[in-house]
């Protein structure tokens, strides 16, 4: 997943409420209203189209017969975003759920923010949605109050109906809405207290699981068309190398239509491989011809090797690297006598995605010269951009329609299958084309997960107090797959949770990076760099209680109790941020685990507890993991408990799953996965060669949910970085074998998995 949207609407945001045709009440937001407001670790917004004035973002559409349509801007991935955004409105509304229908919004900026990643969703909509819900509610009472010649005072809504009780009369929101949307649009209207709240905060199933059971939920790879055809391309394994193959053996496939070759596209941060492509009347023909073509290929990079990234990065770390964060004097600490130090480096791989439903795109080129596009996308509105640019067209001729993705995991953010299937469509004679991957497509051409290498230096005194810390961090970065602002620099990418979001009060630090270049393409991925960068922190602070003979728990305890928060200023070429890290929320999550977990840092021979804390934009968790390890059994993960501190809760069996599945992917990526480069190729394929967790990896996992007043933060991607360090840490506990590189169970073979 991308860690953010850059815009986000602020408070100089109206609401626009009309009538539509049938008597219909819209709500929504004045687009061109919209102001950007960035925020830590923002990415650079992707290029606007202009808005058109007066344009209607229409969230709310209540119609005479009583029903609600919802439209849901944020993409669905099995995460329950459209439950959620769907419970945010209807409390608001005090409309009545089993009346509610929702549809995945079309790519338009019209309704503001619309990628999904970076566990920004609920955090984002939040304030906008409630307050377009409040006002619609506030609307209807006033059209209520007005028609039954009653004080609005006087009036209850439940479900859609509101009731004037002295008089016994009732009058439902479909009755009203013509007239409500003719009255003006109240100002400032206040949203819910929490006791108010009917929905918010209530656990609810997701709306789609019904039919996700029943196997009837339409995927993008389901998508079908009247006279569709199917794309594939067999692109090139290297950059630079030229195909060789056999058009005529292709050809002769029944069903096949055409056959040619597909430009490389590399226009950052758009990145296609180019190949040569098959489009045939159906899936069968199209795999069959793309077998048939025999492709050999000539020339290209194929030098590089994922062992001499891993060397450069090693030398990188040792050289002084480019600084992006600091405090106080780290030469000057350094005076006070007999310090306690501790330094180590920690690795980490390239890792793939491997979502579960592989890419796929429809485009169907129209004879007007307008373009449609259907598809599982993160981003619909940089699907919808790249599709125009590849075509040459005014992005305003193009529309897209995103569809229910079979995951996401920040791989659907990037829109190089889109363009793909643009320049396949191009081809096609007016049929709409449907672009399939296969899996060994989507392991082989994934934009990875950068591997890492971190350096770090600590030093403490020995009560404990944290003197100083140095931090070095070189990475393949994924802030090299953009055109970046004059200022920006590509550890703007890799930061986060370190330089100025480092946890701990370190009154003398140093942060830098170093970019390590790869051909092979970078994208964000689940945790983005908190993955990284949590592991080697929450690795590196066990080490100092070790050398301190401290149980972990203590001494992190101790550091936290030093201060209640930090803040610190983050400087960004957009301008300054101020970052508040509040140490009583995190304490709490760590506190609220271990007691969970009955914590014992050795609880007997062989076995092991380890602890990650840690803040993710604003979210707070911490993992406890127990292990088991024996020299003949094997490495056997006992139990995991993570708690979570997400500021209100909107739906808690959506967070409680979001956690679960947080762990379980950090589990898989810290036990097995991993990406290698051979000979400029990536060495693996599918599932049998990279390896993902499977039934026997998987312990009994415990959720915490913590509560308070605070606005909404992300879960999307919080349980997922805490899982190495804390099962690092684990092992150290059980066995002393100090496990700094992943996947633990490659990089420490008598790590055997458990049979």
């Amino acid at each position: 997943m991308n860690p953010r949207e850059a815009n986000t609407i602020d408070r100089r945001r109206f609401l626009v409420v009309t009538a539509a045709a049938g008597g219909a009440l819209l709500v929504g937001l004045h687009a061109d209203d919209a102001s950007a407001k960035t925020r830590k670790h923002a990415k650079p917004p992707p290029a606007a189209a202009p808005v058109r004035p007066n344009e209607l973002a229409a969230w709310i559409r209540i119609n005479r017969d009583n029903s609600i349509e919802i439209a849901i801007p944020r993409q669905e991935m099995g995460q329950g975003v459209s439950t959620s955004l769907m419970m945010l409105l209807v409390d608001e509304l005090d409309g009545d759920v089993a009346r509610v229908t929702t549809y995945q919004a079309e790519a338009n900026q019209k309704y503001g923010p619309q990628g999904t990643g970076g566990s920004q969703s609920i955090k984002q909509s939040w304030v906008p949605l409630r307050e377009a819900a409040a006002t619609a509610r506030a609307m209807l009472l006033q059209a209520a109050s007005l028609t039954l010649k009653v004080p609005v005072q006087d009036l209850t809504v439940d479900k859609g109906v509101i009731t004037h009780a002295p008089s016994r009369r009732s009058l439902r929101y479909g009755e009203l809405a013509a007239a409500a949307a003719s009255l003006p649009k109240p100002e400032n209207v206040a949203t819910k207290s929490k006791e108010q709240r009917k929905l918010i905060g209530k656990p609810m199933r997701k709306r789609e699981t019904r039919d996700v059971v029943r196997g009837v939920q339409l995927y993008g790879i389901d998508f079908k068309l009247p006279g569709m055809l199917v794309g594939m391309i067999e692109r090139t394994p290297v950059p630079g190398a030229r195909p060789r193959y056999d058009a005529a053996a292709a050809m002769r496939i029944a069903g096949v239509v055409k056959i040619f070759e597909v430009p490389a596209v590399a226009d950052k941060p758009l990145f296609i491989r180019g190949g040569v492509a098959v489009l045939a009347r159906d899936t069968w023909s199209a795999m069959q011809a793309r077998h048939a073509l025999n492709v050999t290929w000539d020339g290209g990079n194929a030098n590089e090797e994922s062992t001499l990234v891993a060397a450069k990065q090693a030398e990188a770390v040792q050289r002084p690297g480019a600084q992006f964060a600091s405090f106080g004097d780290i030469d000057g600490a350094l005076t006070i006598p007999d310090l306690v130090a501790v330094a180590a480096e920690y690795e980490m791989p390239m890792l793939a995605h491997a979502t579960m439903e592989p890419m796929n795109c429809t485009v169907q080129i129209n004879k007007d010269g307008t373009v449609q596009g259907w598809g599982p996308s993160q981003n619909p509105v940089r699907a919808q951009q790249t599709i125009a640019k590849l075509l040459g067209l005014d992005q305003a001729k193009v529309t897209f329609q995103p569809l229910v993705m079979g995951g996401g995991l920040g791989r659907r953010s990037n829109s190089d299958f889109a363009g793909e299937a643009a320049l396949l469509a191009r081809q096609a004679d007016g049929a709409p084309v449907k672009l399939l991957w296969t899996r060994e497509d989507d392991f082989r051409f994934d934009h990875y997960h950068p591997m890492t290498r971190a350096k770090v230096e600590a030093w403490t005194t020995k009560d404990g107090s944290l003197v100083a810390w140095r931090h070095h961090l070189a990475s393949t970065p994924v802030g090299s797959m953009f055109a970046l602002a004059p200022g920006t620099g590509p550890a703007a990418f890799e930061s986060a949770g370190i330089g100025d979001g480092f946890l701990y009060d370190a009154p003398n630090a140093s942060f830098r990076f170093s970019g390590v270049e790869t051909a092979t393409p970078r994208w964000w991925w689940r945790g983005v760099s908190w993955v990284y960068n949590v592991f080697a922190v929450e690795s590196a602070i066990d080490e100092l209680a070790n050398a301190l003979n401290q149980d972990p728990l203590a001494y992190r305890e101790q550091l936290l109790s030093r201060t209640k928060q930090v803040t610190r200023v983050q400087k960004h070429a957009r301008g300054d941020e101020e970052i508040v890290l509040d140490h009583a929320r995190m304490t709490k999550v760590m506190q609220e685990a271990t007691q969970r977990i009955g914590w014992n840092y050795q609880p007997g021979p062989g076995r092991g507890m380890g602890l990650a804390v840690y803040e993710y934009d604003g979210s707070y968790a911490a993992i406890a993991a127990e292990i088991a390890v024996d020299a003949k059994a094997g490495m056997q993960v006992k139990r995991i408990v993570a708690a979570a501190d997400v500021g209100t809760i909107v739906n808690p069996l959506a967070l409680e799953a979001q956690i679960v599945g947080g762990v379980i992917f950090g589990l898989s990526s810290s036990l097995r996965e991993r990406i290698t480069i051979e000979k400029g190729r990536v060495a693996q394929a599918n599932y049998g060669d990279y390896e993902v967790a499977r039934m026997p990896d998987i312990p009994p996992i415990e959720v915490i949910l913590l509560e308070n007043g605070a606005a909404p933060t992300g879960a999307g991607e919080l349980a997922v970085p805490g899982v190495a360090p804390a099962l690092a840490n684990a092992i150290f506990a059980a066995t002393e074998i100090r496990v700094r590189k992943t996947p633990f169970y490659a990089a420490r073979p008598e790590l055997k998995p458990a049979v």
